[in-house]
């Protein structure tokens, strides 16, 4: 749904401070609350060159605001928020402005027009002012729906889990045909945020033999068993570093044999040994 400017409004006159709006999916939207920026309102927009500029890898985004605000964030900035590369990515896609709203535009004309279909078939649908819609259908399961589209090389967002450990289980079956019979939950850690601003929730559970593991090429590379008394012991546990877009980027790692554990998985299985180490 797309607030109104009405309700935008109302929030600024009772907000005692600062009002931001986030407009991540604002070009497909009918109007945008760039309309309301003034060097005397307290309002600022936020947007993103993930969703209209189809540039999510870049994790590259920019704020409209007062003159006096932005002056003021410019005191506090970090002087490498942005690494270069990103900086010239954005740059570059300015150029190509009137390339991106013909093809927002396009969109949007996809959008209504599989908005109407909707209406002849047993499905309930939702106005969007995004780049895609909202459907429940009315005489199946979301995961039947999901698996029929699939089926058919139409490829949608599944939003049937229930929570993490569902979300967990459901990716362990596609992507190494592990089948939940096999897993015994034991729960969940809290969320790990990694480099790239995504939050994970790490499921701990007990694998009872025997199974074999079908892996999904485009997803997974390996597949190997680590003793637990490794993971525990934190002498086994490396710090390392290198340099990242002209940064000096630091990480854990933990190699084992001919195998080397890194990066995010490599903090988990540390927040996990800090978790079993504190019980």
């Amino acid at each position: 749904l797309v607030e109104s400017e009405a309700n935008i409004r109302e929030v600024m006159a009772m907000a005692p401070g600062l009002v931001v709006v986030d407009e991540a999916y604002a070009q497909f939207a009918p109007w945008s609350a760039l309309e309301l920026i003034h060097e005397e309102t307290p309002l600022v927009v936020t947007r993103t060159f993930s969703k209209t500029w189809s540039m999510a890898g870049a994790r590259l985004g920019y704020l409209i605001g007062p003159s006096w605000l932005v002056a003021e964030l410019d005191k506090v900035i970090l002087p490498y928020h942005l690494d270069a590369a990103k900086q010239i990515a954005g740059r570059l896609a300015l150029r190509f402005v009137n390339e991106m709203e013909a093809r927002v535009q396009l969109i949007v004309s996809e959008r209504e027009r599989l908005f109407a279909a909707f209406q002849t078939i047993e499905v309930d649908t939702w106005h969007s002012g995004a780049n895609f819609l909202l459907f429940r259908p009315r005489s199946r399961s979301g995961r039947d729906t999901w698996q029929g589209l699939l089926d058919r090389g139409v490829l949608v967002r599944d939003p049937s889990d229930a929570d993490a450990v569902a979300a967990a289980l459901r990716e362990t079956r596609e992507e190494i045909g592990l089948d939940a019979r096999h897993i015994e939950v034991i729960g969940a850690l809290p969320a790990y945020r990694t480099v790239t601003n995504y939050a994970v929730t790490p499921v701990v559970a007990l694998v009872q033999p025997p199974f074999d593991l079908t892996l999904d090429a485009n997803e997974v590379a390996d597949a190997f068993e680590v003793p637990l008394e490794f993971i525990l012991d934190p002498a086994n546990h490396e710090k390392r570093s290198r340099a990242w877009f002209g940064r000096e980027r630091h990480f854990y790692a933990m190699p084992y044999g001919d195998k080397f554990i890194w990066g995010a998985t490599a903090a988990m299985l540390r927040n996990l040994y800090h978790f079993l180490r504190a019980a």
